[in-house]
């Protein structure tokens, strides 16, 4: 019942925003806005790539951080690209962040060394998920116009919101990362004007 309801609003608020894009002649944007979004969804699963990568164990320091999307950023002409990555990244980490217990493999693992222990994982997860955040909002301001910016961060909230409360069901992850994402995408905004 609330996978259909779910589907429904997602359905709805697409149209609404076909139309306001529409009228505003931005049908450019709606390739953007689908490829943000998509990219984003990416930014979400890619951390547990470590999963099939055979010398990194899962929670891989290396997956489970900022290094990813930074690499991409780095790349000339695909740089737009890692602001949603980063935002989807950092609610993978946020989700990380509240395990139903933080042991064995919800630890944080550095290739060739192993876990650091569950004080610094949590400083670990909290940190990377912060500056992906920021990052995320901050490079989406400097590569995308004001309204697809927007769009693309309702986009992301609403699948944060299926990921963090209906896929993992956990309204700690999904209250935490609505107010990271929040007070970055509003002090991105701040700092415009």
């Amino acid at each position: 019942m609330l996978r259909t309801v779910l589907i429904v609003v997602v359905l709805i608020m697409a149209i609404v925003i076909i139309h306001a894009m529409a009228r505003q002649g931005l049908f450019r944007s709606i390739g953007d806005l689908f490829l943000m979004t998509a990219i984003g969804v990416l930014g979400v699963k890619i951390a547990d790539v470590d999963q099939i990568i055979p010398f990194l164990n899962h929670r891989s320091a290396v997956t489970h951080s900022i290094f990813l999307p930074m690499v991409l950023a780095m790349v000339p002409g695909v740089r737009a690209a890692a602001g949603p990555l980063f935002l989807g990244m950092s609610c993978h980490l946020v989700a990380d962040f509240f395990p139903s217990r933080m042991t064995g493999f919800a630890l944080i693992q550095v290739p060739g060394w192993g876990s650091i222990g569950v004080l610094l994982s949590y400083v670990w997860l909290g940190i990377n998920a912060l500056i992906a955040c920021a990052m995320g909002h901050a490079l989406l301001k400097d590569e995308t116009s004001g309204f697809v910016r927007f769009l693309v961060t309702v986009a992301l909230g609403i699948g944060a919101y299926y990921y963090l409360l209906v896929l993992e069901g956990s309204r700690w992850a999904f209250g935490a990362f609505i107010t990271v994402y929040g007070l970055t995408y509003l002090t991105s905004l701040r700092e415009e004007a």
